[in-house]
């Protein structure tokens, strides 16, 4: 028997079509495989949702990602509105891919989005980190006590799922959590040290070539690393939000440092640690000699190095992209899918 599970996707940029576009690729597999079928019943961005409460059609679907960014409202299917209420009392679904924009102030709309979900019962999967590091403790009750699941795979390290790692090491005694969380960064100081790229040039070019936020302070501030690794803090067993964490971004970088580093074979990475002894998370510039495993880290690959009590864990791969983090998300949905009630 096939499981028929309706999703509301909250958030339809490079993720929620990514994501969308894989449900049309995978259904046949995906119902083979798993015996999970998925019906998108409503698809949202910036000018609202719209939805249908039988579904869309695999045509509508195809449609809806010829829209422009921002005009879903306009595509002429479904029922349109601005209130996610309407979106789950009409549609009734089993899960929402919560995928807007992180908001590190507010965690909106993304966070009242998830807490309306969860009230009425409703699992949620996710790659929007911000309501998570502002109200990870909450979130993860409130779902407990609703008996549902909160999926968050895809928030960190979107193409490698290190949650899972973390989570899975229950039995391990977890001292540090070293690591490279940012793809953009990464890249920008790759590009200098190996390239002979000027900071301002690697800049640039990130943001040409598409692996910056559009707000760059979220990458170039370290935000976006501090995030991850509150995140991974949390799974990990400390009880912390953003505001907990120490940090300084590349800006403080300069190419006296990098002249300097080079000339010392060294090389400057931003640096994400979790100190689980000590209750404390740090993410800054640090220069780290060029045989240190996460110095030979280049481009837009991350890494993170775990530290326990019987072992050290190395985990390495593509930080994130659209692509990356859509299969993370759909991974999750088929995991949690297939564990719901038939």
């Amino acid at each position: 028997m096939i499981h028929r599970c309706g999703i509301v996707v909250a958030g339809f940029g490079n993720v929620g079509r990514s994501l969308v576009r894989l449900l049309l690729e995978k259904t046949s597999y995906l119902a083979e495989r798993y015996r999970v079928d998925f019906s998108v019943l409503a698809v949202g961005d910036s000018s609202g949702f719209v939805y249908k409460r039988e579904g869309f059609s695999r045509e509508e679907l195809e449609k809806l990602l010829q829209v422009p960014r921002g005009k879903v409202c306009e595509s002429g299917l479904g029922s349109c509105t601005r209130c996610i209420d309407e979106v789950f009392d009409e549609t009734l679904p089993d899960f929402l891919v919560e995928l807007t924009p992180a908001n590190y102030d507010t965690g909106e709309p993304g966070l009242t989005y998830m807490l309306r979900a969860l009230k009425r019962g409703i699992n949620i999967v996710t790659a929007n980190k911000a309501p998570l590091v502002l109200k990870f403790r909450e979130l993860m009750e409130l779902a407990s006590r609703r008996r549902v699941r909160i999926g968050f795979r895809a928030t960190v390290f979107g193409g490698v799922p290190i949650i899972d790692v973390v989570r899975h090491l229950a039995a391990h005694k977890i001292r540090r959590i070293t690591g490279i969380l940012n793809a953009t960064t990464n890249y920008i100081l790759s590009r200098v040290f190996y390239d002979g790229l000027s900071l301002e040039q690697a800049v640039d070019e990130a943001r040409k070539i598409g692996v910056m936020e559009a707000n760059a302070a979220l990458d170039l501030e370290g935000i976006d690393a501090a995030a991850k690794a509150v995140i991974l803090a949390n799974v990990a067993g400390l009880n912390v939000t953003l505001s907990d964490v120490s940090r300084k971004g590349i800006t403080l970088v300069t190419m006296d440092d990098v002249k300097r580093c080079i000339s010392e074979n060294k090389v400057i990475k931003l640096v994400a640690e979790i100190d689980l002894e000590n209750k404390c998370i740090v993410v800054e510039p640090r220069e780290l000699p060029s045989s240190h495993d996460l110095a030979q880290v280049k481009y837009l690959l991350n890494a993170v190095l775990i530290e326990t009590d019987l072992n050290t864990i190395f985990v390495k791969g593509i930080g994130g992209g659209p692509a990356e983090t859509a299969i993370n998300v759909l991974s999750e949905l088929v995991e949690l899918a297939t564990s719901l009630p038939r």
